[in-house]
């Protein structure tokens, strides 16, 4: 019986290993600071929220800014698998102000979309380098590519640790990672 549960467990970690197989993973600078992502948008997306902020004041104006999410594709099929996310995982959030350009002579006459994104915020799982396992960041989009510290841990490490719901991650807000999760714990 032993035997089988090595086999078995040996056969897990090597499909791990195959489901993270080519993942791009983070880029930290010679100081140790995280290179801000790049192609991120050719990540797969996994969930949008419009108007979120920590505070309770309304937004000066419009609905807020729109937040598109991205993980890389090894690290998505890896939670739908396994529920947990691998070491290495990059989320990246964009933060792209709510555009609203209507007329006559547009297509849409109401509503709003996304403006290019003005910055990025970005979690990682890596608990060689962070003592909490996840850290996070905050990047502007313009500019030359620059590396940033992680933010200390009361600004979101606490938060994601208290209210995320798998793993110091929102997934209750990312449809797409849930319903893919649960399709594959029905199999």
């Amino acid at each position: 019986m032993l035997a089988a549960w090595n086999t078995s467990e040996a056969d897990e970690a090597s499909d791990k290993a195959s489901l993270l197989k080519g993942m791009i993973l983070p880029e930290y600078d010679e100081r140790g600071a995280l290179l801000r992502p790049e192609n991120f948008e050719t990540r797969t997306f996994v969930g949008t929220s419009l108007g979120i902020t920590y505070s309770t004041d309304p937004p000066a104006k419009g609905p807020g800014d729109f937040h598109n999410v991205y993980i890389q594709p090894e690290a998505f099929k890896y939670y739908v698998k396994y529920g947990e996310f691998p070491e290495k995982t990059l989320f990246v959030m964009t933060n792209s102000p709510a555009s609203r350009k209507a007329g006559p002579d547009l297509i849409n006459g109401r509503g709003h979309f996304a403006g290019k994104a003005t910055g990025l915020e970005v979690s990682v799982k890596d608990s060689n380098r962070f003592d909490e396992s996840w850290a996070y960041f905050l990047f502007k989009t313009a500019g030359p590519r620059r590396a940033a510290k992680a933010l200390p841990t009361g600004t979101c490490y606490d938060c994601h640790a208290e209210h995320g719901a798998d793993d110091n991650v929102f997934t209750q807000f990312y449809p797409v990672l849930e319903e893919a999760r649960k399709k594959e714990k029905s199999k």
